[in-house]
Order: C-alpha cells, then structure tokens, then sequence
C-alpha cells in the first residue's frame, strides 16, 4: 500500500507488529527532512477516535533503512490505495 486514506470521520485502530518501526508523514519529501514525521513504534495500538483524525492522506515507511515493516490498520471510515 502506498498511502492511506484516513481523512474521513471515523476511528482509526493502529498497530505495529513486530520490531520494525512505522513513521508516517503528510508526503514523501517530509521523510527527508525529518519534519512533519510521526514514528508508531513496534508493539504499540493507537486508536484515533476523531471527526477528522488525519486531514489528508498519510504516506508510511518503514524507520529503519531496508527493513520491511508490517502496519496493521481498521478503519470506520476512510480507504487505501
């Protein structure tokens, strides 16, 4: 998947498997920069539970350089592409 969807109302349920890091960003170019970067750390939920909990779509890669990282998501609301 390359960018999630979660503009839309509804409660957003995260979670990191695994020892591989997530972060997750407004666009691609905010991963080199370094701002506007948010890292889920592995082994942690997060729950959003909003009216708009992202207010555009969020691009996500794995926190460690050539490691896969596994994102695990439900979603009331929303998509995926």
């Amino acid at each position: 998947i390359e960018f999630v969807d979660l503009s839309q109302p509804g409660k957003v349920m995260l979670y990191v498997p695994g020892t591989v890091n997530v972060e997750i960003a407004y666009n691609q170019q905010d991963f080199a920069g370094g701002s506007f970067v948010f890292t889920l750390i592995a082994g942690l939920q997060y729950v959003f539970d909003a009216p708009n909990p992202f207010p555009e779509a969020m691009y996500l890669k794995s926190a460690t350089p050539g490691s896969a990282a596994t994102l695990q998501f439900w979603t009331m609301g929303g998509g995926y592409q």
